[in-house]
C-alpha cells in the first residue's frame, strides 16, 4: 500500500544541506515524492548525492572509511491478519529498529508517514565510528529536511 506523506513546514527545510548537492541531486530532491532527510553539513563528507524513484528517495555520502545512506519510501507491505510490531528503541521521537548486520549499523524508523532507514558502514569494521550504536543514533537525530515535491501526485 502506498502510505499517506505529511510533509514537513516548507521553513524547516535546510537550504545549506539542499545547496551542497550537485545539480542531478538537487533534481532528484525537488521530483522527491517523499521529504528527503540527509545529513547536516556538520557530518564532513566528501561525496553527497541524492536520487529518487516513484515512491521512494536515496541519499548516499562518502568521505575515506565511511559510507553513510539514507533510504525513503512511502510503500508498506500489509499482511492480512498481520499488526506491525514497535521499534525497541527511539529515534527523531519515532518507535525504531537499530540492528547491525555484517558490521553495517542500521536505524529504522516511521516518520511523516514514510519509512527510512539510516545506514552506517566504515572501513575498517574497527572505526570508532562504529564500535557501537550511538554515532548512528546520533546521526538520525541529526538528519535535515532537504526537500522534495511536497504535494501527493495521483498518478
Amino acid at each position: 500500500m502506498r502510505r499517506t506523506v505529511q510533509w514537513p513546514e516548507a521553513e524547516s527545510r535546510v537550504l545549506t544541506a539542499y545547496d551542497e548537492l550537485d545539480g542531478k541531486s538537487q533534481l532528484a530532491v525537488d521530483e522527491a515524492p517523499v521529504p528527503v532527510l540527509a545529513p547536516d553539513l556538520d557530518l564532513a563528507l566528501d561525496q553527497r548525492k541524492v536520487m529518487q524513484g516513484p515512491e521512494w528517495a536515496a541519499f548516499w555520502g562518502q568521505r575515506e572509511g565511511l559510507t553513510v545512506t539514507v533510504h525513503a519510501s512511502r510503500m508498506a507491505r500489509v499482511f492480512p491478519g498481520l499488526r506491525p510490531k514497535p521499534g525497541t528503541h527511539t529515534i527523531r521521537d519515532q518507535p525504531a529498529f537499530i540492528t547491525r548486520n555484517e558490521g553495517i549499523w542500521a536505524a529504522s524508523w516511521i516518520e511523516n508517514g514514510v519509512a527510512y532507514d539510516l545506514e552506517l558502514e566504515c572501513v575498517p569494521l574497527e572505526s570508532p565510528y562504529c564500535t557501537d550504536s550511538s554515532t548512528l543514533e546520533s546521526m538520525a537525530e541529526d538528519l535535515v529536511y532537504v526537500g522534495g515535491r511536497g504535494q501527493e501526485v495521483v498518478r
